[in-house]
């Protein structure tokens, strides 16, 4: 991530690489390695784009807009918008693909949400994208549900997904993921954490497990 921009009571203007505001709705993306399959399955990519952000309106709305300069890719620009309230956070963003040589994206319609109640927090997220104008047939929905609870230094998270393709043939991808982490300092955590997947990427029996155990510390 490297961008240059300007910052003020307008908001909030930039140009480089950073994540695009459609990833505001990206809440169930935490893992540490690897987490539930296509949690963002936009044609969405940093680098080469420009962002504006807004400043804080209507008590707690955002919106924000990124659109590409790179004209050598099938993301196309993204809208989204965020609310706060309280103990409430959603957000709604549109990702537009283009058809770029011989590859093409369709749409992208994303919604998340995240609530607190005290200790404990749940996300809920859907994305659906269509199978692009020429019939690329790459049209999938991913529905996910993940809580977090922390106890002291410690976070449990207990997630589960579900990527739907819109072709008949292939199988839905559904994945389970789990991960403790424990902070050991202001700047140091551990963690552990295993992902189970089942049919994946369509595929009737593909089956792939990830245990990663790490630390990280941060200067």
């Amino acid at each position: 991530e490297a961008y240059l921009g300007v910052k003020g009571d307008f908001g909030s203007i930039q140009a480089g690489s950073d994540d695009t505001v459609y990833e505001w709705i990206d809440m169930v993306d935490t893992d540490e390695t690897y987490g539930l399959i296509d949690s963002e399955i936009a044609a969405d990519q940093e680098g080469d784009n420009i962002q504006y952000v807004s400043p804080e309106i209507a008590g707690g709305l955002i919106l924000g807009a990124t659109i590409p300069v790179d004209s050598d890719t099938t993301f196309g620009g993204a809208l989204a918008a965020k609310y706060s309230l309280d103990n409430l956070e959603v957000a709604l963003a549109y990702s537009m693909g283009r058809e770029e040589g011989t590859n093409e994206d369709g749409d992208t319609i994303a919604l998340a949400g995240n609530y607190s109640m005290g200790d404990f927090s749940i996300v809920a997220q859907y994305e659906t994208k269509d199978e692009g104008a020429s019939g690329s047939k790459d049209g999938k929905d991913f529905m996910a549900l993940q809580g977090y609870y922390n106890m002291g230094a410690n976070t449990f998270v207990l997630g589960y997904g579900v990527t739907s393709y819109d072709l008949s043939s292939a199988e839905d991808t559904s994945t389970i993921y789990a991960q403790a982490l424990h902070n050991i300092s202001d700047h140091m955590y551990a963690f552990i954490e295993y992902t189970d997947s089942q049919d994946v990427g369509g595929t009737d029996g593909a089956e792939r497990q990830i245990l990663a155990v790490g630390a990280a510390y941060s200067f």
